[in-house]
């Protein structure tokens, strides 16, 4: 949708030419620019014979094969929209309070 709309996606890591570290979170969007994003789960991709095997695994082995990174999307993609809520709200409030007297 345009408008708002929530999913799944991820973030891969190649470490050789035949595994890649993989990390999928679900999102929650307001027209695309607000983003909240949580879930993640890591997995580990290997290319075999019959194409990529993929298998979670824990978040400190993935680190591991990642040499101590994490893959993360950006802080605006994790926490826009909370921010932008958090905006709002006090627009509001503070609106209130000056209006009040």
């Amino acid at each position: 949708m345009l408008f708002w709309g929530w999913g799944r996606k991820s973030l891969q890591r190649q470490v050789s030419s035949d595994t890649a570290v993989v990390r999928s979170y679900r999102y929650l969007h307001l027209m695309f620019l607000f983003t909240l994003t949580w879930g993640y789960e890591y997995a580990v991709s290997t290319l075999t014979p019959q194409g990529w095997a993929t298998r979670p695994v824990p978040a400190l082995e993935a680190r591991a094969i990642l040499d101590g990174q994490d893959l993360e999307p950006s802080f605006w993609k994790r926490y826009s929209l909370v921010l932008g809520l958090a905006v709002v709200f006090v627009l509001v409030v503070g609106n209130a309070v000056l209006n009040r007297g």
